[in-house]
């Protein structure tokens, strides 16, 4: 058993027993791709946890455009959802002018400088909601 494991397993037995039992994805910072999935999918933010670490992401780490992207259409394949790049055009330049133009059954990610957040039903659980910020890419996902 490796390092890593023998200390889950630790982790597991001291945590469940004292009632108090948290994945470490709950205590995440920098964890705005997860989120993204999440909220995307309609997965539990554990499920988005332990698939973006499949591409590369460690606990408390951003993760790079290329890996992200990867984890998030490969998330479109295992859902079964269509996942098209759409032109920032047609939404808006900002998060603002973006959450006016999406319609209520849509489902976008969208990638803003440095932070990745996503809308479905016309919700997001991320900080950044309403801001100024400048949107750089889009992504719709079909349902």
């Amino acid at each position: 058993m490796s390092k890593h494991n023998e200390h889950v397993q630790h982790w597991k037995r001291v945590h469940q027993h004292r009632n108090d039992h948290w994945h470490p994805c709950m205590r995440d910072r920098a964890d705005c791709t997860v989120k993204a999935i999440q909220n995307a999918f309609g997965w539990s933010k554990v499920r988005a946890y332990h698939h973006n670490e499949k591409y590369g992401r460690k606990h408390g780490r951003a993760m790079n455009d290329r890996r992200w992207q990867a984890a998030f259409k490969n998330a479109g394949l295992i859902t079964g959802r269509e996942i098209k790049e759409c032109d920032v055009s047609d939404y808006g330049k900002t998060l603002a002018s973006l959450e006016k133009a999406l319609s209520p059954t849509e489902t976008v990610i969208v990638n803003v400088r440095r932070h990745t957040l996503s809308y479905r039903q016309g919700y997001t659980n991320d900080w950044a909601e309403s801001r100024r910020l400048r949107v750089q890419e889009i992504w719709r996902v079909a349902s």
